[in-house]
């Protein structure tokens, strides 16, 4: 955990640092204004959308009923409603994810893992 600090403000901060995961087609760069500066701004390279949404929703569906984390649930439901995504890129990154995480068949049946987290 890291401290941010301004001033007199210091504020907890955690970063999430992952390697060796797929990422489809590529990383994208971001760029975030400062917050007591607009004139400043901070890049960072980081998953696009789709990965993202591909590794939360192939989590869904390995952990199926025995998923225990809500927020994997939260997160696919904020990213698909707040977030413009490319379904076909969306497609290829599950698959990656999948591939890479060894998960392939295990997740192959998505109508039925849904229905039983429905059902559960």
């Amino acid at each position: 955990m890291l401290n941010a600090r301004f001033d007199t403000l210091l504020t907890p901060l955690s970063i999430d640092v992952s390697a060796g995961d797929a990422i489809t087609p590529h990383a994208v760069q971001y760029s975030f204004s400062e917050i007591f500066d607009d004139e400043k701004s901070n890049e960072l390279w980081a998953y696009n959308i789709e990965t993202v949404m591909a590794e939360k929703v192939e989590t869904i569906l390995r952990r199926g009923v025995f998923n225990t984390c809500p927020r994997d649930f939260y997160d696919a439901y904020i990213l698909t409603t707040t977030q413009r995504f490319d379904k076909a890129v969306f497609a290829d990154a599950l698959k990656a994810t999948a591939n890479h995480r060894g998960t392939t068949q295990q997740i192959a049946d998505v109508s039925g893992i849904l229905h039983n987290i429905e059902e559960s």
